[in-house]
């Protein structure tokens, strides 16, 4: 489990690359404009990837 602790910080890195171009993606089309519900999607799965950090390192 030690093993899987040390992968989670790589996995947060590697959702920040798509969040950032679906913000500018999204910044070019729609403006602000229900930009809020991909927060809360990113902002969801990074709290969930920080939840299983704590667990594993258990």
């Amino acid at each position: 489990m030690q093993k899987l602790v040390h992968q989670v910080p790589e996995l947060k890195q590697r959702i920040e690359s798509p969040k950032t171009l679906h913000y500018a993606q999204s910044m070019d089309i729609n403006k602000p404009f229900g930009r809020e519900e991909m927060d809360v999607r990113y902002g969801g799965l990074l709290a969930r990837i920080d939840t299983a950090r704590h667990r594993l390192a258990e």
